[in-house]
């Protein structure tokens, strides 16, 4: 197998960067661009939107209710015989630490990435959250800390785009990397099992920026401006199979990668983790889906057989994204297996559909809601929770990935509930299924909900 090498890599930074063409240090003339308190540009094609500093402690994380939500989570994958390993992205602004120029980030607030502690507090941080994702039970990588004592070693090799805010090959390599280790660590027996193929990687170019990235967002923006972006092209990465199909079974790959746009092919993450882990994966990542985006497109519409393959890897922006009680709640449907107890059908007209429940029982996190559509409807669904003394108000929504034929959401309390009011969507008409469903009995024991 053929080793990507360091010196090949500062080769490949070189010919990206040699082939930049002119430096332009005037910054777009208009809004939301020319604020720097907003945005940072400096002369070598640097572009930073200040929310990526994050030097702000996140606390949702460390919340009672998501804690629980994500050992739920964990349990899960656990006991349905999916090794999973997370790869928390923490937003990207610390690998431009002690690079930027003064004179740009004078007194705007980029300068924090220009303070003496601006690291250790970031490493802090990263530190504590990823503590408490081990704590709940998850195989975690901590690509922050693999991220500076690369670019320690290396301080000419850039590792995110300049004018993106993804990662270039360089710095998925090491989050592949991480993912292999992190499975050597925690699952020996599985990391050598999949170790069956090898992979070369190919190295290229593509015109990204003409239809992505801040280059693209300022030509929409600012169509006169006469600010030009440093290049249109990006260094891309993809793997070729070196293994003769005829030496491997048949069979599906036994990887199943859901991330966010920094898991896109060509950005180089699942080429990189087909070498580091030695197998072919499938790659349903969903880009712009946020923390769970390609969990819920895909669990809404896997099969049996697929649903929980012997690795799992799961790529998400940690720290610049919320955890939220309703996410968790649209999620776990789609994942676990249940039983209707009580189905209705009705018709969606321009009046909201009012279904009363008969069944007494239906309290707790043990029963959801189910809404089931002829044709997907818009990709939010309002819904009135109604259990007699209190009432939820719910947007249920899936802004990416396929267009959902059916929303879900788990009951929270301990209140019965007693009716579910369904708004009318703008432009559809049509026939509604709404079931009350329960989680089967093996799923309740095994999340401990069973009582």
């Amino acid at each position: 197998m053929k080793k990507i090498t360091t010196f090949s890599l500062v080769t490949l930074a070189l010919f990206y960067f040699g082939n930049l063409g002119a430096a332009k240090a005037e910054r777009p003339d208009c809004s939301p661009f020319n604020d720097k308190n907003t945005y940072y540009f400096d002369s070598n094609g640097l572009i930073i939107f200040n929310s990526q500093l994050n030097i702000e402690e996140n606390q949702k994380i460390s919340e009672a209710p998501i804690k629980n939500y994500l050992k739920r989570l964990a349990t899960t994958f656990k006991t349905h015989g999916s090794q999973l390993v997370i790869v928390p992205l923490p937003s990207f602004g610390y690998v431009w630490a002690g690079r930027l120029q003064r004179e740009e980030a004078e007194g705007t607030p980029s300068t924090a990435l220009m303070a003496p502690d601006y690291l250790s507090k970031r490493l802090r941080i990263n530190e504590e959250r990823l503590k408490i994702y081990r704590s709940l039970g998850f195989s975690t990588t901590d690509y922050m800390r693999d991220a500076l004592a690369f670019m320690h070693q290396n301080p000419k090799i850039d590792i995110y785009n300049r004018q993106d805010t993804h990662w270039i090959p360089a710095g998925s390599r090491l989050a592949a990397k991480a993912v292999a280790a992190t499975l050597k660590k925690s699952n020996p027996t599985l990391a050598h099992e999949l170790n069956l193929k090898q992979y070369d990687i190919k190295f290229g170019t593509r015109d990204y920026l003409k239809h992505y990235g801040f280059p693209e967002i300022i030509r929409e923006k600012c169509p006169t401006t006469s600010w030009k972006p440093y290049t249109e092209d990006i260094a891309t990465a993809e793997s070729i199979s070196l293994t003769p199909e005829s030496l491997l079974g048949d069979g599906s790959p036994p990887v199943l990668l859901l991330g966010s746009s920094y898991s896109t092919p060509y950005l180089g993450f699942p080429p990189y983790l087909q070498q580091e882990l030695g197998n072919d994966i499938v790659n349903e990542s969903v880009a712009g889906g946020g923390i769970f985006g390609s969990l819920r497109n895909f669990y809404a519409k896997a099969d049996a057989s697929a649903r929980w393959p012997k690795l799992v890897i799961w790529e998400f922006p940690d720290d610049i994204c919320n955890f939220t009680e309703l996410e968790f709640r649209q999620l776990f449907p789609l994942m676990l297996n249940s039983s209707a107890v009580e189905t209705h059908t009705g018709q969606l007209t321009n009046q909201p559909l009012v279904v009363n429940l008969t069944n007494q029982n239906a309290a707790g996190p043990q029963y959801f809601m189910e809404f089931k559509f002829d044709s997907p409807p818009e990709r939010e669904l309002q819904i009135t929770l109604n259990y007699g003394a209190t009432q939820e108000k719910l947007t249920l929504s899936k802004k990416t990935g396929d267009a959902p034929d059916r929303f879900a959401v788990e009951l929270s309390g301990s209140q019965t509930l007693k009716s579910i009011q369904v708004q009318n969507i703008a432009d559809y008409q049509g026939k509604v299924v709404v079931n009350l469903r329960r989680y089967d009995s093996q799923e309740l024991k095994n999340l401990h909900l069973d009582n």
